[in-house]
């Protein structure tokens, strides 16, 4: 009873790509490989879950001969589509996304209902710049159960498409959904492509009120307060974002800014000479 209660648990981890608190890759690899001595009637759970170790050691090759071993072992279909969609994350990791998003589908005829077969259908698709047929996995996840990351997900797809208000909505979607710094980041980056700099400069607020350690949303405030006529407060913004995360990026736009102030400096100081001679 024990070690079928062990192997239920197993097969809802692995699905659900979370290992057992008390489990690794590695111990993984050896549990399972005994068990198919000891069980061979769970061989194609046993193969199944052998290679989703191998896949999170990253050991692609053998994952696949895992679970392509278990495929040919005719499981049932709760397993089988299991399998299918974590063989699709192998070819996926090893940008062979034709063969993933032939994986997914077949998860997808046999189990319809999970939005996550879409999502990740959709994110094959995107790899291949099929960004219709993303965004039509991600809606179709999102009719399935609503999420902030299929949210994400087709608001990212829209912006790849240059649909900068679709892609709003959809971040102001997941904002309700998930009302964390990272969505308020990703809308206030769209509302600068378009722009409206006050709603974008409105977000970095809000994310930094969330996390006020994301450094990300000082610097993106930074950079609309510089485009909105306000340099003074994007070098603050800047210099704090380098004291939290000192990325070469935020140096580099904080000198921009400075080179900015030097140049309007000079010219206003010419002009100021240049009256000065004309009045002699």
């Amino acid at each position: 009873m024990f070690a079928r209660i062990t192997i239920a648990l197993a097969i809802i981890a692995a699905f659900l790509s979370v290992a057992p608190s008390w489990a690794t890759p590695e111990s993984d690899v050896e549990k399972y490989s005994r068990q198919m001595l000891e069980h061979p009637e769970w061989n194609a759970v046993n193969y199944m879950l052998r290679g989703k170790a191998y896949y999170d050691l990253k050991q692609y090759d053998k994952a696949l001969e895992d679970f392509d071993r278990a495929v040919r072992l005719s499981p049932p279909s709760k397993t089988i589509v299991a399998i299918y969609s974590l063989r699709g994350d192998v070819y996926h990791e090893l940008h062979q996304e034709e063969r993933a998003i032939r994986d997914y589908t077949s998860a997808i005829e046999l189990n319809p209902n999970k939005f996550y077969f879409y999502e990740k259908r959709g994110i094959a698709y995107c790899s291949l710049k099929q960004f219709q047929n993303a965004i039509a996995d991600f809606s179709a996840a999102i009719k399935v159960e609503p999420t902030a990351r299929g949210f994400v997900l087709r608001a990212r797809t829209f912006s790849g498409l240059g649909e900068d208000q679709n892609a709003i909505d959809d971040f102001s979607q997941a904002i309700h959904l998930d009302p964390s710094a990272e969505p308020y980041l990703l809308r206030a980056d769209h509302f600068r492509k378009t722009k409206q700099y006050q709603l974008a400069i409105k977000d970095c607020t809000r994310a930094i009120s969330i996390d006020p350690k994301f450094a990300r949303a000082f610097a993106e405030r930074g950079i609309n307060l510089h485009l909105s006529g306000s340099p003074e407060g994007a070098l603050g913004d800047l210099t704090h974002a380098i004291s939290l995360d000192p990325k070469p990026i935020y140096y580099d736009l904080r000198d921009g800014i400075y080179k900015s102030l030097a140049d309007t400096y000079s010219r206003n100081r010419s002009f100021q000479i240049g009256q000065a001679v004309d009045l002699r």
